[in-house]
């Protein structure tokens, strides 16, 4: 056979993504998907299709239906590199299957006098497979393994290396944004086949990517030698732009979808000694229809079992079961799921402040079939909601209905804190001695034309108690004196529906519509 020193020659030619020029195995070190090779291949913590086989096999665990990718790379002096990776979701996990081939043609050949002896050809061929599931710590964690084989020929002399990979990705949210980390040891157990030493190294990859905002993702690995990758993507539409840096070289790229289910990226990377290299890859997403309604049907089961722990007032329960909702892989554009996810994330927002893991006999307390405790999960409900002012008032509500129990001055306090109000002092009472406070307050303003603050408390006592037919009589009364006719009928006429038997309103809207004075 040739020397190792040829081969390893012809590797640091063909391989210029290679951190080090002519180790076993370079072929691998090439991203084997554009969107990864443009986001600098640090992708080990984002992979979730096919190209999981190549970055992280726990990412096969994370994949929704079937992926087709198939990509083309052309190298320096006419090197080529082709690649064909297939995976699809199955009931407990992902599994994939990938073929990878680095091919160099007219290799000049020379004996141990330096002479002539004609052209050959070098070629690699690996082929993996693998699996990967999702089904630990409630979806969060997916761990997964791969068992590749590579064939190496060079002239009428070949061998074979084989590998297994290892990795895992977590998933969790980190300030309300999607937050990845993953960690990939490629290379366990290495075997040799034929007339070699070599044998594929170990490399360690530890992995991170996070949404910052939306559209905008950045990743970034470090391996066991100290390389560093970095990436970032931003998708805007059906597009996408991808800068990377891989090991101090810049990488470049972009992508677009189109017919629904395709996908074309493109990547380029300039290598200081080894020049450009283009890849353009191909996928094919399909089969993913019944895998989404499964997703979404999970996703609305958890949520609806996290509206059900709320309702009975078990507020971090109902935390919990939606943060396993969160862990679907259903879109975050999706309406629901962005609604829910702001809803929830007020909530744990609430109780972080009220640190109800600290104090069960508070959280018991709020569980109570008490009118404090259904006035405060009102409260909650509408901080939830993002009705800041409804929230606060009916966290003094529940205070004054209880007041010498410390979670509910705990609940108020803690509301005031995130909305940035301050509660009033003359207003702790319980509901509907608030109300009763409210309209008291109204007809005091209504009295010295202070219409506007009149018209405030009453729509705070409405917050209170939507079915006051008081209070819609005397904010009808207040926009009819501020000249707003139309309003003021809409709300006679709602209570007049809440109170059939006011017939004093019932008469002076008949003669107003009659235009008597």
């Amino acid at each position: 056979m040739p020397s190792m020193r040829l081969l390893l020659a012809v590797l640091a030619f063909a391989a210029p993504a290679a951190a080090e020029g002519g180790r076993p195995g370079g072929v691998f070190d090439f991203a084997a998907a554009g969107r990864g090779a443009a986001m600098g291949g640090a992708f080990v913590a984002l992979a979730d299709d096919a190209s999981s086989l190549h970055f992280n096999p726990a990412g096969l665990g994370r994949l929704q239906g079937q992926h087709l990718s198939l990509l083309h790379a052309t190298l320096f002096e006419g090197a080529s590199l082709d690649h064909l990776a297939y995976a699809r979701q199955g009931r407990f996990g992902g599994l994939g299957a990938q073929f990878l081939r680095l091919s160099v043609g007219g290799i000049p050949g020379r004996d141990e006098f330096n002479n002539p002896t004609g052209g050959f050809d070098y070629q690699e061929q690996a082929v993996t497979l693998g699996y990967g599931t999702p089904r630990f710590l409630d979806g969060r964690l997916s761990v997964g393994g791969s068992a590749k084989v590579l064939q190496r020929a060079l002239g009428g002399f070949s061998n074979r290396l084989i590998g297994i990979d290892v990795g895992t990705q977590y998933e969790g949210r980190w300030r309300e944004r999607r937050t990845r980390l993953g960690l990939v040891a490629r290379n366990l157990g290495a075997l040799k086949m034929g007339d070699t030493d070599d044998r594929l190294p170990l490399d360690v990859r530890v992995g991170a990517g996070f949404e910052v905002l939306r559209g905008l993702t950045l990743g970034a690995n470090v391996s066991s030698n100290l390389e560093f990758e970095f990436g970032t993507e931003y998708a805007l539409g059906p597009g996408a732009l991808r800068v990377g840096l891989q090991d101090g070289r810049p990488t470049f790229g972009g992508g677009v979808r189109f017919l629904k289910r395709w996908s074309l990226d493109m990547a380029l990377s300039n290598h200081s000694v080894l020049g450009m290299t283009n890849l353009v890859s191909l996928g094919w997403r399909f089969g993913a229809e019944r895998a989404e309604a499964k997703v979404r049907a999970t996703y609305k089961d958890l949520a609806a079992s996290a509206d059900r722990a709320l309702d009975a007032k078990r507020y971090r329960a109902a935390a919990e079961l939606y943060e396993r909702a969160t862990r679907s892989t259903l879109a975050d554009g999706d309406a629901q799921r962005a609604r829910d996810l702001a809803r929830y994330g007020r909530l744990r927002a609430l109780l972080a402040e009220l640190k109800l893991d600290l104090t069960p006999e508070g959280e018991k307390t709020l569980e109570l079939d008490a009118e404090s405790a259904d006035t405060a999960l009102k409260g909650v409900k509408a901080l939830m909601e993002g009705e800041e002012r409804k929230a606060l008032l009916l966290a003094q509500a529940a205070y004054g209905a209880d007041s010498g129990i410390g979670v509910y001055k705990a609940l108020m306090d803690a509301v005031a804190r995130l909305t940035f109000q301050k509660p009033r002092p003359d207003e702790l009472f319980p509901v509907k001695t608030l109300v009763q406070a409210k309209l008291g307050k109204a007809h005091e303003a209504f009295l010295a034309t202070r219409y506007d603050e009149a018209s405030e408390h009453c729509r705070e006592a409405l917050m209170l108690e939507p079915e006051s037919a008081l209070a819609h009589e005397r904010l009808g009364s207040l926009y009819f004196a501020m000249g707003l006719r139309a309003k003021a009928m809409a709300e006679w006429r709602e209570a007049m529906r809440l109170d059939p038997g006011n017939s004093a309103l019932k008469d002076f809207m008949r003669r107003i519509l009659e235009g008597k004075p």
